[in-house]
């Protein structure tokens, strides 16, 4: 994967690696909470970004693209709402989705049309976003 990073993003570029940690886990519990940023979103200035998701396989599969629209990453801090829970990771936020597909599933959950607002999401545990600085 590091050699698809380095070609996609450059051979040459020092490249940073972003993952979603849990900093504060002080319990047992994986259900879903509500979460609240701990600080303002840190922007990070990357020349090129390529978002790796893992795909749900047997085995480890990752579906790796790259952004050629704009998009903007930010490094969170969320806290959960019962305060038990830190989490630190990456968000990327697409700021021009004049070229997704009108039935791209991020506009039927948002209720938003193509070019009408950024689409942001945050990046799940075992998701990578390799960065060029």
């Amino acid at each position: 994967m590091l050699d698809l990073a380095k070609n996609t993003i450059a051979s040459n570029a020092d490249i940073k690696v972003m993952t979603t940690k849990v900093i504060a886990h002080h319990t047992t519990s994986y259900a879903l909470h509500n979460y609240t940023f701990v600080e303002t979103p840190k922007e990070l200035v990357a020349i090129e970004m390529l978002g790796c998701h893992r795909m749900p396989y047997p085995y480890v599969v990752y579906y790796c693209h790259g952004h050629n629209s704009g998009a903007r990453v930010f490094e969170v801090s969320l806290v959960t709402d019962d305060g038990r829970q830190l989490v630190e990771g990456p968000v990327v936020c697409h700021m021009n989705t004049s070229m997704w597909n009108t039935d791209h599933v991020a506009f039927k959950v948002l209720k938003i049309e193509p070019r009408s607002a950024p689409v942001c999401h945050f990046f799940p545990l075992d998701n990578i976003v390799w960065l060029a600085n």
